[in-house]
């Protein structure tokens, strides 16, 4: 029982493309910084965002000092998106079973994204850390 030649083809150029979309998810790696308006009422917070191959670890800084892991699920014209688990505690709580989406911006700047059911979007721009 052979197979046809163009299902072959198929199966490699199919291959290729989901190799082609994790290697593109995972092109802003490193370190990238911003700050985000995380409280109604309060001065916006600093936040570190570690992209390192499939997971995204985003780091709110003082006062509300926390951290949350996401890892890698789709990639599509919004983004790349990350579902969180669960936090380390504090504000960080509150955005899991979330996620976000990180988008590279033509001037090498990264756009965050954490939808929310319970109000608002958060939406941070985000600048590459050395």
């Amino acid at each position: 029982m052979s197979q046809a030649p163009w299902l072959r083809s198929a199966l490699l150029m199919g291959l290729c493309m989901a190799s082609s979309a994790v290697t593109a998810q995972v092109s802003p790696k490193g370190n990238w910084r911003g700050i985000i308006d995380v409280l109604p009422n309060r001065p916006p917070v600093a936040l570190v965002l570690k992209v390192a191959g499939e997971t995204a670890t985003l780091s709110l800084r003082e006062p509300l000092q926390c951290n949350v892991l996401g890892r890698f699920v789709l990639l599509d014209q919004a983004g790349s998106h990350y579902k969180f688990e669960p936090a380390n505690g504090g504000y960080c709580m509150r955005l899991y079973p979330g996620e976000m989406v990180v988008k590279p911006t033509m001037d090498n700047k990264l756009l965050i994204t954490i939808p929310s059911t319970s109000g608002p979007a958060l939406h941070a721009e985000l600048e590459h850390a050395p």
